[in-house]
């Protein structure tokens, strides 16, 4: 079963206590826009849902907008927002 491998970074990657995780895609799955994938790691890692949903997917290393296709293969990173002083 292909899937997307997320590098987590930040408040993601505390919450979860490690630097990446794997999203299976389901039958018939080649690809997943960016906005379903991030909800899909809400759905299977609870604990993200909150970060997830507030958070910005980069793919091969460009911030992506919540329309654009992600694939197995792909370099993602789910960039929390960041604050500070």
């Amino acid at each position: 079963m292909p899937e997307i491998h997320v590098m987590l970074f930040a408040s993601a990657r505390e919450t979860l206590g490690r630097a990446t995780v794997n999203v299976p895609l389901a039958a018939g799955e080649e690809s997943l826009l960016a906005g379903v994938l991030r909800a899909r790691l809400g759905e299977i890692f609870p604990p993200l849902a909150g970060i997830a949903a507030c958070s910005r997917l980069a793919v091969n290393q460009e911030f992506a907008d919540d329309q654009a296709p992600v694939r197995p293969g792909d370099e993602v990173a789910l960039i929390p927002p960041v604050s500070g002083g």
